[in-house]
């Protein structure tokens, strides 16, 4: 098992990402994955386009820096976002232009807010076209990368309003409804997930923010705390220690210095009134988003099912635990040591492919290139 992340790496991470990588390092792979399964928990790949990108900003500048539902949903961490880098420069050169007098306020929120939660690929690397994307690239050559990007990585969805892009079936304009559906089903699984590990784990101890939470309700009647208090604290510890969690908690959590027995047990019937309705609001955007999801073709190459795999977890994984991800995903192995050749191919790839300590390996994101002019 290798080390943990940083705290600096730690903090990066969206709240899902936080509890994946506790989970794997605590338990291992095979038993966190079994409990994300069992949860109906996992992390939603989706592509991003130029043109999505720049309203979404847009609106999150004209509102009071309000987190969009594409915001709220990388914030958590159900749903990793994806674009290219010739994206990413086609959103710093045209966005200005959309902001207009909010051009400068757009930018920093771009660099500063959007770009650390997005992964930013650079396929220049892969040179093979797809049937669809020689299509695509028929249509506008500028919208190959795109293309290259979704056959890579197969996403759950594409937001965009490209028509180019039509043979990837995008949401189209339809694509805030998406964003919507996103933010719901992210909310409910975020909040479910940190109730189910509030009495699993001790995840106190790896929050300051917990930690001052834990000590302050210890001031309060011992016997509501070891009724429901305690079970209360411990179940939504994870998410109060979280900024974007602890909005939505903030609302049904009343000065902790007033609490007594009556006020813990309203607040538990009013988080558990809050779940139930997150729940339902889960299930009918999981609904939409399962009739909605795209299917693509077998994949062929090893490469292809690596990245697809890696875009799939916020946790860095070895050859042998990625050989065992993708054979999941339909790969089949030629070889006796297949971990040779996964590792092999991670290698061959420099500028899709980092390599982390311990020999493990994650999609490298080119965030803050995309900053500077190329």
């Amino acid at each position: 098992m290798s080390q943990e992340l940083s705290p600096s790496e730690w903090r990066e991470l969206p709240l899902f990402g936080i509890l994946e990588n506790l989970l794997f390092y605590m338990a291992g792979d095979e038993a966190s994955t079994a409990l994300f399964d069992a949860l109906h928990i996992g992390v939603f790949t989706v592509v991003l386009d130029a043109n999505t990108i720049i309203q979404d900003v847009c609106r999150h500048v004209r509102t009071g820096a309000t987190l969009t539902g594409v915001l709220l949903a990388a914030k958590l961490g159900i749903v990793r976002f994806f674009c290219t880098i010739e994206v990413a420069d086609e959103v710093q050169e045209h966005l200005p232009q959309v902001a207009k007098d909010r051009a400068e306020e757009a930018l920093q929120a771009w660099r500063r807010v959007y770009t650390p939660l997005i992964c930013v690929l650079d396929l220049s690397e892969l040179e093979e076209l797809s049937p669809r994307a020689t299509i695509v690239a028929g249509n506008d050559v500028d919208d190959v990368p795109t293309a290259k990007l979704i056959d890579l990585i197969k996403p759950h969805a594409v937001l965009s309003i490209d028509r180019h892009l039509a043979p990837y079936e995008p949401a189209g304009n339809q694509w805030t409804e998406w964003s919507a559906a996103y933010r719901d089903k992210s909310t409910r699984d975020a909040s479910m997930l940190g109730l189910q590990l509030g009495g699993g784990i001790t995840i106190s101890a790896a929050s300051s923010a917990v930690k001052g939470l834990i000590d302050l309700v210890l001031k309060i009647d011992r016997r509501a705390l070891l009724l429901i208090g305690l079970a209360i604290v411990l179940s939504s510890g994870v998410a109060i220690a979280h900024p974007v969690s602890r909005e939505w908690l903030k609302d049904r959590v009343s000065a902790t210095a007033s609490w007594s027995s009556e006020h813990i047990v309203g607040q538990l019937m009013a988080l558990l009134s809050g779940l139930n309705d997150l729940e339902k609001t889960g299930k009918e955007a999981s609904a939409f988003l399962d009739e909605k999801q795209l299917t693509y073709p077998a994949t062929r190459l090893a490469r292809d099912y690596i990245a697809e795999a890696l875009a799939r977890t916020f946790v860095p994984l070895t050859a042998p635990e990625i050989t065992e991800r993708i054979e999941n995903l339909g790969y089949e192995p030629r070889g006796r040591r297949p971990e040779w050749y996964v590792a092999a191919v991670l290698r061959k790839y420099p500028l899709l492919f980092q390599a982390e300590e311990s020999h493990r390996w994650t999609l490298r994101s080119h965030a803050d290139l995309s900053h500077s002019p190329r």
